[in-house]
């Protein structure tokens, strides 16, 4: 299948004080039309620069290095014109905060106008046509009343709803979900996920999930790429990544998730030690001071990404033969 989003041995640099800091070294992924990859690892890990760049968003101090293709364009070889109006026709995100999302003082329903201003064909009263209809189909009753209200008179699950719906109003060929359901109880949690789901057929391309919660890619997402210290160490599908982990990071996070401890007890597992200074990484495997399978050579040696049943891992005892 051809992939609506390829990476090439992606690597973004930040201009700091004291020189350099690399945020994300040498990551190669393909998203393919139609499916969902759940985009994994903790603070620091260069998951937020990853995205930012795919949606060419990051920063005037950043640099990239290496392609970002979506659908046979070079994002970073376009003008700026061009890449904004990208952003507004094909690439769409929902964020952690809805309300942050949305404009305060603007009913909901001009907002889901303005968010179709790459579509010029179309007249205003046919975009806010296409607006409530969109509402209906994320589930939102009454459309027509929600269209004139404001973000602060509906709940934090409608509010996240409206955002889903401004994003797919475009039928985006990406489509960013970044930690969509961290400001959510569970109950609304469980129904965004669901939508998402139920949604991906709006979206004419691929959905890249960013999060830390294990649960809900397995629940959500076909694919799954694990990032530590701004590196690619583990991705596949999400099967054999979730069921059959292979490098000791991604197996740290999945005993890290709640829903997979059966003895209970007072204090949640956490990976000992810390995430490397991206100005201060080791000469070999990235995760080599916080792994319980760690070898000599691990310090010495950088692993590279080999296949390993449906995935690919960065981790010598995977690659030795």
């Amino acid at each position: 299948m051809t992939a609506i989003v390829d990476l090439r041995d992606v690597s973004i640099t930040y201009a700091g004080a004291h020189g350099p800091v690399p945020a994300v070294r040498g990551v190669t992924l393909a998203l393919e039309r139609g499916r969902i990859l759940g985009l994994v690892g903790e603070s620091g890990s260069g998951k937020s620069s990853l995205v930012s760049a795919m949606l060419a968003l990051l920063p005037k101090s950043a640099s990239v290095q290496g392609r970002i293709v979506l659908d046979g364009r070079d994002l970073y070889s376009l003008g700026e014109h061009e890449r904004r109006a990208l952003r507004g026709r094909e690439m769409a995100t929902v964020s952690q905060d809805p309300f942050t999302a949305l404009n305060p003082v603007v009913r909901i329903g001009t907002q889901l106008v303005e968010f179709q201003h790459a579509l010029p064909n179309l007249t205003k009263p046919e975009k806010l046509r296409r607006a409530g209809a969109m509402l209906e189909r994320v589930g939102i009753a009454d459309p027509a009343t929600r269209l004139n209200q404001y973000p602060h008179q509906l709940s934090g699950g409608l509010r996240q709803r409206v955002a889903i719906a401004g994003a797919l109003l475009v039928s985006p060929k990406l489509l960013i979900a970044d930690e969509p359901t961290t400001a959510l109880d569970a109950t609304t949690e469980m129904e965004v996920i669901e939508l998402i789901r139920d949604m991906r057929g709006e979206v004419d391309g691929s959905i890249v999930l960013v999060t830390h919660d294990m649960g809900v890619v397995g629940r959500l997402c076909d694919d799954v790429a694990v990032l530590y210290a701004g590196e690619l160490v583990e991705s596949g599908p999400v099967d054999d990544v979730l069921n059959r982990p292979r490098h000791p990071y991604t197996r740290a996070l999945l005993a890290c998730d709640p829903a997979r401890i059966d003895t209970p007890s007072r204090h949640l597992p956490t990976v000992p030690g810390t995430v490397p200074s991206p100005t201060a990484l080791p000469a070999g495997c990235i995760f080599a001071a916080r792994c319980q399978d760690v070898m000599a050579l691990c310090h010495e040696v950088k692993p590279l990404l080999s296949a390993a049943g449906a995935s690919r891992v960065a981790c010598l005892r995977v690659s030795a033969p």
